[in-house]
C-alpha cells in the first residue's frame, strides 16, 4: 500500500530528527574537556567555554526566528547540520581553548537552528494533520536522544576513548547534512510566504511588510492575555534555570566522581532514562483533564516547590547514584510541568502564533539564563554547589509567588460568594440559599 504523502514527509523529517540527535559525545562532554588530549581545568570549562553557547544562542535565535520563516525552513535545517559538522571537526582535530570557545559559540547557533526542524513540517502538511506530525517530530527527537545516550554509554563501558566518540559523531553529522539536503523545499511559511493571504506576484518588500504586520498582530494578540502571561512568566523563569542546570550538571557529577572514583559515570544511561521518562510523564500530564484556570496557580506552585527542593538536595549530597536519581526526577517533573504550560498557552492563542509565542518565551528564558551566567559564573564565580542551591531557592521563591496568588484569589472569591449570599432577598428561604449554585474559582 502506498504511503500517504504527508506520512512520507513526516517520516523523512523524523529520520533527520533522529540523525541530528546522534551526538554521542554530549553525555560526556565535560569529561572530554577535562581529560587528555584536552586537559582543560575546571575553571576554563566552567567560566570560559560553557558560557559561550549561552550568549550566542539567544543572539542567533532573534535573527533565525525571522530568517527561518523568510527562507522557508530548509536552508536553516541544512545550516543546522553544517554547523554540527564544523563543531565536531573542531572537537576532533583541535585542542586549543580558543577553538573550543568558538565551537561552543557555534553550538548556540546549532540549537537556535533547531527551530526550523520543529516548524518545517507545518509548511508541508495540511492543518488537520498538525497534531499527528507534532507527535512524529517529537518522536524523532526522543528516539535519537535515547539512542545516543545508550550507544555512548555502551562505547564508554567498552573503554572506547572519548576522542573516538567525537569522530563517530562527526560522521553522523555528515550523514545528517546529506539527508537535510534531500528534504523537499517548502512552498510557503507562516508569516512571509503565506499562500492563503499574500499574492505571490507582489514584490518582496510588500510581502515582507505584510508578513511583519501579521507577525506583530499575532504577538500582541498572544502576549496581551492575562492567562497567557501567567504561564509565560513561569515558563521563562523555570526554563532559564533548567537550561543552566543542563549546562553545568556534568561538572557536578565530575566533582562527585573525583571524590569517589569507585562510582561509575553513567551519564549516557541517565540521558536515555531522562528522555524516555520525560516523554511518558509529558504524555500522562497531557492526558490529565483538570480545570487549570482554577488550579493552575497552585499546580505551578507545587511543581516549583518540588523542583526547588530537588536542586537544593543536589547541592548537598555527595553520592553520584543519588544525584542521578534526583536529576531524573528533576527532568521528569520539569518537562511534565512544561507540557501543561504549553497546552494552556496554546489554548488561548491562535494556532499560527504558537511558534512565535513559544519562540519569544524561549528567547526570554535564554536572556534570563545569560543573566545567571554573567552574574553567578563570570562575575562572582560561584561554585557549582552554590549555584545549585541558589537555583533551588529561585524555584522556591516562584512557588511562594504562585501560592500567594492562588490564596489571594481564593479568599477574594470566597468573600464575593459570601457577599452574594448576604445580598439575597430576605424572603429567600434557608434551603434555597443553601442550594444556590455559586461557582467559586481560585483566580479570574
Amino acid at each position: 500500500m502506498k504511503m500517504e504523502k504527508w506520512k512520507s514527509l513526516a517520516f523523512v523529517i523524523c529520520v533527520y530528527g533522529v540523525l541530528k540527535e546522534l551526538r554521542f559525545l554530549e553525555p560526556f562532554m565535560t569529561r572530554f574537556f577535562m581529560t587528555p588530549p584536552m586537559n582543560f581545568t575546571h575553571y576554563e570549562v566552567f567560566v570560559e567555554i560553557y558560557p559561550a553557547s549561552v550568549y550566542s544562542q539567544w543572539v542567533c535565535l532573534v535573527i533565525l526566528f525571522l530568517v527561518t520563516d523568510m527562507l522557508r525552513y530548509k536552508p536553516i535545517i541544512i545550516l543546522n547540520s553544517l554547523t554540527g559538522v564544523f563543531i565536531y571537526l573542531m572537537y576532533s582535530f583541535s585542542t586549543s581553548l580558543t577553538t573550543m570557545q568558538i565551537a561552543y559559540a557555534l553550538s548556540g547557533l546549532y540549537y537556535a537552528c533547531e527551530l526550523a526542524y520543529y516548524t518545517y513540517i507545518y509548511a508541508k502538511v495540511e492543518r488537520e494533520h498538525y497534531q499527528e506530525v507534532t507527535g512524529y517530530t517529537q518522536a524523532g527527537y526522543l528516539i535519537g536522544k535515547s539512542l545516543s545516550g545508550v550507544v555512548a554509554q555502551s562505547l564508554v563501558s567498552l573503554h572506547v576513548g572519548l576522542p573516538i566518540l567525537a569522530y563517530i559523531t562527526l560522521g553522523t553529522m555528515c550523514i545528517a547534512t546529506f539527508w537535510s539536503i534531500s528534504l523537499p523545499s517548502a512552498d510557503r511559511s507562516i508569516y512571509f510566504n503565506r499562500t492563503d493571504s499574500l499574492d505571490e506576484s507582489l514584490g518582496f518588500f510588500h510581502r515582507t511588510k505584510t508578513g511583519f504586520r501579521i507577525l506583530w498582530n499575532d504577538f500582541i494578540s498572544a502576549f496581551k492575555q492575562r492567562n497567557v502571561w501567567k504561564w509565560i512568566f513561569w515558563w521563562t523563569v523555570a526554563d532559564g534555570i533548567y537550561l543552566q542546570v543542563m549546562q553545568v550538571i556534568q561538572l557536578l557529577w565530575e566533582e562527585m566522581h573525583d571524590k569517589n572514583e569507585k562510582d561509575v559515570l553513567l551519564n549516557g544511561v541517565v540521558d536515555a532514562v531522562c528522555t524516555l521518562s520525560a516523554a511518558i510523564g509529558a504524555y500522562l500530564f497531557g492526558k490529565w483533564r483538570c480545570d487549570w484556570n482554577k488550579y493552575g496557580n497552585i499546580a505551578v506552585a507545587a511543581f516549583s516547590m518540588v523542583l526547588g527542593n530537588i536542586l537544593v538536595a543536589m547541592s548537598f549530597i555527595s553520592s553520584l547514584p543519588v544525584s542521578y536519581v534526583l536529576y531524573v526526577l528533576f527532568f521528569v517533573f520539569y518537562n511534565s510541568a512544561v507540557t501543561i504550560a504549553r497546552s494552556q498557552i496554546a489554548l488561548h492563542i491562535k494556532p499560527d502564533s504558537a511558534g512565535l509565542t513559544f519562540g519569544g518565551t524561549l528567547l526570554c528564558a535564554l536572556l534570563y539564563q545569560s543573566a545567571i551566567v554573567g552574574i553567578m559564573t563570570q562575575w562572582f564565580t560561584l561554585t557549582i554547589r552554590a549555584q545549585f542551591f541558589i537555583f533551588g531557592q529561585m524555584y522556591v521563591c516562584v512557588a511562594f509567588i504562585y501560592a500567594l496568588q492562588w490564596l489571594y484569589f481564593y479568599i477574594r472569591n470566597c468573600r464575593i460568594s459570601k457577599s452574594y449570599v448576604d445580598q439575597q432577598p430576605s424572603s429567600t428561604g434557608p434551603a434555597e440559599a443553601t442550594n444556590e449554585s455559586i461557582e467559586v474559582t481560585a483566580q479570574p
